[in-house]
Formats: C-alpha cells, sequence, structure tokens
C-alpha cells in the first residue's frame, strides 16, 4: 500500500470518526437530545393544502423539558401552535401540536393539527416529516397534506 493510499484512509477514518462522534453526543442525550429552540426551515409536498400557503416556510420551534413544544412561524395572522412531543428511540422523536384557527372577529373557526417525526442527524440539526390537517369546528378534515422540514438548533451567541 503506498504513502498516499494510506493517507486518504487516514482522512476518511477521521472524518468517519468525528462525525460519529457528533451522532454519538445526540445518542447518549437520548430523551433530552430534542431540547432547545431550532430554527426550522419546512417544505410543503403532497396533499390537498389550503390557498395561498408558501410552498416553503421558516419557522422557530421549542421543545421545552417536560414534553412540550412551542412552534411559532411569524406569519401575520397565524397563532403559534402548542402541543407536545416524545422520545421514540435511536435518536427518533414524535410529536403533535395545535394551531387554533381564527377568524377576523378572533373567533374559533377550527384547528390545525401537525403529526411530526423527528430524526436527529447531528447534535444541532434534525430532519422531520409531517402530517398536516384542517379541522372545522365539527371536527371535519377541510385540508390535508404533508411536508419535510430540517432544523437547526439555535445555539446562544456570546454578547461579546
Amino acid at each position: 500500500m503506498n504513502r498516499r493510499s494510506l493517507m486518504c484512509q487516514s482522512v476518511f477514518a477521521t472524518a468517519a470518526t468525528l462525525l460519529g462522534a457528533r451522532h454519538g453526543r445526540a445518542q447518549s442525550r437520548g430523551s433530552k437530545a430534542l431540547i432547545g429552540a431550532w430554527d426550522v426551515t419546512t417544505i410543503y409536498l403532497d396533499g390537498d393544502q389550503p390557498p395561498n400557503i408558501p410552498l416553503t416556510s421558516r419557522r422557530l420551534v421549542t421543545f421545552a423539558e417536560g414534553g412540550t413544544v412551542f412552534d411559532n412561524s411569524g406569519l401575520p395572522g397565524e397563532i403559534p401552535a402548542e402541543g407536545v412531543w416524545e422520545f421514540a428511540g435511536a435518536n427518533i422523536f414524535e410529536g403533535t401540536w395545535v394551531r387554533l384557527i381564527r377568524d377576523a372577529q378572533g373567533q374559533v373557526v377550527g384547528t390545525n393539527r401537525v403529526r411530526s417525526q423527528i430524526r436527529l442527524t447531528t447534535e444541532d440539526e434534525y430532519e422531520n416529516e409531517a402530517k398536516i390537517d384542517v379541522f372545522n369546528l365539527a371536527g371535519a378534515t377541510l385540508f390535508s397534506w404533508r411536508a419535510r422540514g430540517q432544523g437547526r438548533r439555535i445555539k446562544l451567541d456570546s454578547f461579546e
């Protein structure tokens, strides 16, 4: 085996070890690995989406210790969603959150429910797939579609 080949193997082995270590840190945190604030980009896929919904969106999602979640897109007129999440094992998490839909007078006219499966890819990144449904007050489904997202952990930037 020549020197160049050994060098390449060494570089690849080091990279694999470092990437594995990052994944391993997330794995070792287990059920607490998702806790924190995340900047999430979502791409809407197939299904029956409401009109005037952009194909991509950016939102802030916070997963709190104890299993609660808060989702906020910051879109005008959109109320933040609240819900629950739990550890499903092997860097997989599941969550459900609900957003109230109000009319111009502030009356609740429906709900938006998101069911998400989240997979940590590193300590500070995740991929998710979501099923989104909109219901009227009688519980009938008005819209139903799927989405895929990527989240990046929001980290503390030093003041100094």
